[in-house]
């Protein structure tokens, strides 16, 4: 009969298992980019094929002898702010859709932070999830700029290492915050140096691009929430099934077991000697 309920017990674990599994196949299911950490792998169908570098091309009006004098694995410096403020002011003042006609295109992340004097000052694309966007006072009134917005964007081509982009404009409705839930982007600007900031415990050097706004399509939130599934529910439906399956297996067993034998009270096993009659005693 033990043997009988530690194979219930087995029973009951493999169905909540099985509920367990389904939860989880249906989160990876449709929150892939969720667990793109796991591989650090660039997420399927974003690859775009590399341009030769000789396909870089300066926008027209971009300082190209102040690019030389912007310094590497530093923080600001006063040797950026010539070549810093040329390109705010393209960014300001041309529109968008003109500057994407001179992006280089898609650059990897890898090709940023080993080669920046490369890409310097020229026009590339980036996309990944932006995870923090911060508002930056500008303190140089005489460019018209009010705010510049810092983001934290986890490229495709390397998700736990972070693009920094310095944007003049962010589309309305995006959240701002130093720890934001992750919004896919796509930026084409101006790259400019390997940017030092600091970290927890250290010093960390990112790749620094300057841009004018970036595209971002809201997500739909309540139609996100009904097509949802509730794991709770799920959860509690697997729960229940096992309760329900124990109880059937148990209810089985014991139909089928032969019927106990009557029990017989304790006194009926208690001897009492007869007693002698007058004849017996002659």
């Amino acid at each position: 009969m033990a043997a009988i309920k530690i194979l219930n017990v087995r029973a009951l674990l493999i169905v909540l298992l099985l509920g367990v599994v389904v939860i989880i196949i249906t989160e990876a299911t449709m929150h892939s980019d969720r667990w793109a950490w796991m591989t650090q792998e660039t997420i399927p169908g974003e690859e775009t094929e590399i341009k030769p570098l000789e396909q870089r091309v300066y926008y027209p009006g971009v300082d190209q002898d102040a690019l030389k004098n912007v310094i590497d694995n530093s923080y600001w410096v006063s040797s950026d702010y010539p070549s810093w403020k040329n390109l705010i002011e393209i960014l300001r003042d041309v529109p968008q859709s003109e500057l994407n006609k001179y992006s280089f295109g898609h650059v990897p992340f890898v090709q940023l932070k080993s080669t920046p004097k490369t890409f310097r000052g020229v026009l590339i694309n980036v996309r990944g999830n932006a995870r923090q966007c911060v508002p930056i006072k500008q303190t140089n009134k005489d460019l018209g700029i009010e705010n510049i917005y810092q983001i934290a964007l986890s490229p495709d081509s390397s998700p736990s290492e972070p693009i920094i982009i310095n944007s003049i404009s962010i589309p309305p409705g995006f959240p701002t915050g130093e720890d934001i839930e992750p919004q896919r982007i796509e930026c084409t600007g101006f790259f400019l140096k390997r940017w030092v900031y600091p970290a927890q415990e250290d010093v960390m050097a990112a790749p620094l691009i300057l841009a004018k706004g970036f595209s971002w399509q809201e997500p739909v939130k309540a139609a996100d929430s009904e097509n949802e599934p509730s794991y709770w529910l799920i959860l509690g439906v697997t729960i229940l099934g096992a309760i329900v399956f124990y109880i059937l297996i148990e209810l089985r067993i014991k139909a089928s077991l032969p019927p106990k034998p009557r029990k017989i009270p304790v006194e009926d096993f208690v001897f009492t000697p007869p007693e002698e009659d007058e004849g017996s005693r002659q």
